[in-house]
């Protein structure tokens, strides 16, 4: 497609010096998960204990690689952007931040459509509503 730095498409003549081609498909669910959870050992982190965050990452990433194979999204995130999450967690213990942090380079549109993903496949709410106030039998004396 081209959507890589300094890569481009080759043309059928390039293409024909090559006898044979492959197509490195993205890892499965379960070998990326298992990616990540050495990736966090490497970083300090111990992955039982965020195996949920790693499920969540690699949810996350497997809803938007289908998103731009559909061509409904002109970006991708890849195994290594998710090394790079995890580690900023490590750094900063903050999953969002973290996630935020991951996508930093994208357009606004992008960030705030691939937070909002996160955030649903997260089990977090976007847009937390303001806590109510509790009232209180007891009056003010300043009143």
């Amino acid at each position: 497609t081209g959507s890589f730095a300094h890569t481009g498409i080759m043309n059928e003549a390039m293409l024909d010096r090559f006898p044979v081609t492959l197509e490195q498909p993205y890892a499965t669910e379960a070998k990326e998960k298992d990616i990540l959870s050495k990736k966090a050992a490497k970083f300090g982190l111990d992955a039982e204990s965020i195996s949920d965050y790693i499920q969540s990452l690699v949810t996350w990433a497997g809803n938007i690689r289908k998103s731009y194979e559909v061509g409904a999204s002109t970006d991708i995130i890849t195994t290594r952007r998710l090394e790079s999450i995890l580690k900023a967690f490590a750094i900063f213990g903050k999953e969002t931040k973290a996630v935020e942090m991951g996508i930093s380079r994208f357009d606004e549109q992008t960030k705030a459509d691939f937070l909002k993903l996160y955030a649903k496949i997260a089990g977090e709410d976007s847009n937390p509503e303001p806590q109510a106030q509790e009232t209180s039998d007891v009056t003010c004396p300043f009143e």
